[in-house]
């Protein structure tokens, strides 16, 4: 499971947008992976994390960069969050069965979100409707099974 999160966007006081990307795996199958998105801005909220949407929602995850596109029938939010691999820590955990995956996190990522609407005179077209950026403030982790080499900075265990 991949996820991510910023709450702190120049200009958008209430600006809030939390992704999850899960992938599945069955009978020695991956499925394709299944992604969610959740933006709270001005007051409205949009919850993109059911069936209609996960057939149309997109993300590619990799350790320095996710990219996602989600939708619903007014709104389309597409996105990036970025960092370098010195903004990230490799994570050991178990999983469950006892088998070893890793995360490699940030904490200190950006965020840019662009905000589209259904034009109103061309129903089938969108239109920017609003920029985001949250440069410095963006949460983001992905995890697998093969640690990767670009990320150096160890998780530090503090008890």
């Amino acid at each position: 499971m991949d996820l991510g999160r910023c709450a702190d966007f120049t200009g958008a006081p209430d600006g809030l947008v939390e992704i999850l990307g899960a992938r599945i795996h069955r009978r020695g199958i991956t499925l394709p992976t299944l992604f969610m998105l959740s933006l709270d801005l001005d007051g409205e909220h949009h919850r993109l994390n059911k069936a209609r949407h996960l057939a149309v929602n997109r993300a590619t995850w990799q350790t320095q960069r996710v990219a996602f596109s989600a939708q619903s029938a007014t709104v389309k939010i597409e996105g990036e969050m970025t960092c370098t691999p010195e903004q990230m820590v490799n994570a050991p955990y178990l999983d469950p069965d006892g088998t070893e995956v890793f995360c490699a996190n940030t904490e200190i990522g950006d965020a840019r979100l662009v905000i589209s609407r259904r034009s109103p005179r061309v129903p089938w077209r969108w239109r920017e409707d609003r920029r985001l950026e949250g440069l410095g403030r963006a949460h983001f982790e992905v995890g697998g099974r093969v640690r990767d080499p670009s990320v150096t900075r160890p998780h530090t265990l503090v008890t």
